[in-house]
């Protein structure tokens, strides 16, 4: 009967090859089976891989900065940037790029907002492109999460996709608002909690 024998034709860069040996008792010759080499196991970025990856937790920026006043539009924006990560996995150099997509906003107060800009710093006069009013004085702390895709090339290759999404938070900007002032008064909020300027 036929029978595999342990590949070798001392040859290192050749294909595995096994010896078929023919059945017993017969004049056949013995043939040489060659096989395909598999190739090198590849790494594949995944989107729990991603989610363990450190890449930058952009916090909000606030304008004016640190505080704000009740009843009109206070500007917020970040910094947030596509960022590249270099890694090793399984031995080959691997390339992640991180592109933020979305950006969700806790303002403190009960309220959010989910945006796909990073809004701007702006000049007196223009219109905030991300913004909230508060109604209430008093402290607190603006979150914001940074969604990103990604992206990642094996040994200089191709850019593949990465499913799904990272999101990451950054630490907290504090912000104290304060009440708008509409009229002049004699007496404080404290002094006369009725007075016209007093009422919320």
């Amino acid at each position: 009967m036929n029978a595999l024998v342990s590949p070798s034709d001392g040859n290192p860069g050749s294909l595995p090859s096994y010896l078929c040996l023919p059945p017993e008792g017969s004049n056949g010759t013995p043939s040489v089976v060659r096989t395909a080499t598999p190739p090198p196991t590849m790494p594949v970025v995944s989107e729990s891989d991603f989610r363990k990856f450190d890449l930058p937790a952009p916090r909000a920026k606030v304008q004016p900065d640190g505080w704000t006043v009740t009843g009109y539009p206070t500007n917020m924006y970040t910094n947030a940037r596509t960022t590249t990560v270099n890694l090793t996995i399984l031995g080959f150099p691997v390339r992640v790029r991180a592109r933020p997509v979305s950006f969700s906003w806790d303002f403190g107060d009960g309220h959010t907002l989910t945006t796909t800009n990073t809004g701007a710093k702006i000049s007196p006069g223009d219109s905030p492109s991300i913004s909230h009013v508060y109604t209430r004085s008093g402290k607190v702390r603006v979150v914001l999460t940074t969604h990103y895709t990604g992206q990642y090339s094996v040994a200089g290759g191709a850019w593949l996709p990465i499913a799904g999404q990272a999101a990451v938070t950054g630490a907290a900007t504090p912000l104290d608002v304060y009440r708008y002032h509409r009229y002049r008064v004699g007496h404080t909020c404290q002094e006369d909690p009725n007075g016209p300027d007093c009422r919320r």
